[in-house]
């Protein structure tokens, strides 16, 4: 970062006449699951008070999995969904 800085403080000062910026490999990696939000968002209210869940608990776990966002869910609704 502080390369590309350099660089830029020589460019506008006319003490080099080409740019040439490094940018980092940046990696992002996810660790829910593309399964689990398939499942949440397929759930149906029959399902849903079949396995226990609440109706806003429901809402609120498919308006998480329909952001981009990391999804949170508690231990005691991961353990009634991985049983669907």
């Amino acid at each position: 970062m502080y390369d590309n800085i350099q660089q830029l403080a020589l460019y506008i000062a006319d003490k080099k006449k080409t740019i040439e910026f490094v940018v980092p490999h940046v990696e992002i990696n996810r660790d829910d699951n593309l399964l689990l939000r398939e499942k949440i968002l397929a759930l149906s209210p029959y399902d849903r008070k079949k396995l226990g869940i609440n109706k806003s608990t429901l809402w609120y776990l498919k308006k998480n999995v329909s952001s981009k966002d990391k999804i949170k869910i508690y231990d005691k609704i991961l353990e009634k969904l991985k049983n669907i």
